[in-house]
């Protein structure tokens, strides 16, 4: 779940459904299709690679790895200084929360962004990785309940569905498609399928994803962990599909970065924006303190202590 969680950002809940609106069935094959085969097969080959040099000797952080599997105390150690750009990440999604609870509350913006950076990197801080532990098992509950909620309070009914798919047809031909010629970024097979893959496989190597390889004792556990997670990350996916949904129940949006937040805004009550409110803060909150975590670990292993395996 916490594995999960911080593959999961705030932009799957907000953005993404805009762009499945707009594109159809393509996104959806995008997204949870080849993105997520490209998340299994990076976490299965890399991870099971980390873990078995781990079992060997003790790896704190993924510099370190890196640095002790080519037998290279430089390499980890650019690799440790490297991830300091990872700061620009962190600003981004504080940005995010910041401006969700000025928009909510009303509260000034700059208050809101030292409010989420005082309790994320004080309670990081205080609990650790056992905190990130079991901070990303509530933020994942907290997702798979809206997620589902959400899928069913917009499915539509069949009569209204029939009715799409056939006005849809005539007007975007290849909206039911795996490739739309027609969408802003699902437009061929090389980007649907090649480059879904790759992006999906390449997110394994992010410090904070990469390092939750090193959270297990046991080396078989690791298989059993990214099946898990690849099942849980496809609940999350299916928040994707509420952007096809209003697109059955209203045509014609723009602005497909806030499509969803805006919809539901104007027309679901208070309960489920509070719903909202708290599951994107949730995905927000466990991409940056896991993000926190990582760099921490990094900062303290690989470049104050310099803990690299030497050649």
């Amino acid at each position: 779940l916490v594995l999960a969680s911080s593959f999961t950002s705030a932009v799957t809940l907000i953005s993404m459904p805009g762009y499945v609106y707009q594109a159809g069935v393509s996104g959806l094959v995008y997204y949870n299709i080849c993105q997520t085969l490209g998340l299994l097969t990076g976490l299965m080959v890399v991870g099971n690679k980390v873990r078995k040099t781990n079992l060997n000797e003790p790896i704190l952080s993924i510099p370190q790895w890196l640095g002790s599997f080519y037998k290279s105390k430089s390499l980890g150690h650019f690799f440790a200084f490297q991830s300091f750009f990872l700061i620009t990440f962190m600003v981004l999604v504080a940005m995010l929360m910041g401006d969700m609870i000025s928009g909510v509350f009303g509260f000034p913006y700059q208050w809101s962004v030292a409010l989420i950076c005082l309790f994320v990197f004080g309670y990081s801080m205080v609990g650790g990785s056992y905190g990130h532990g079991w901070s990303g098992l509530i933020q994942s509950g907290i997702m798979i309940c809206v997620v589902l909620l959400l899928v069913a309070k917009t499915m539509p009914d069949p009569a209204s569905w029939a009715e799409f798919k056939e006005s849809i047809v005539l007007e975007e031909p290849h909206y039911f498609q795996p490739v739309n010629a027609d969408s802003l970024v699902f437009k061929d097979a090389f980007t649907v399928f090649y480059c879904a893959f790759v992006m999906g496989f390449c997110n394994v190597f992010q410090p904070h994803i990469f390092s939750k390889t090193l959270y297990l004792s046991k080396e078989k556990s690791w298989n059993k962990t990214a099946v898990l997670a690849i099942a849980v990350v496809s609940i999350f996916n299916l928040a994707l599909l509420v952007g096809l949904f209003i697109r059955v129940r209203e045509d014609g949006l723009t602005n497909y970065d806030t499509l969803m937040s805006n919809y539901i805004f104007r027309t679901m009550g208070p309960v489920f924006v509070a719903f909202l409110f708290v599951t994107v803060m949730a995905a927000a909150m466990s991409t940056l303190e896991g993000v926190i975590i990582g760099m921490c670990g990094t900062i303290g292993t690989d470049i104050i202590s310099e803990t690299v395996r030497p050649e």
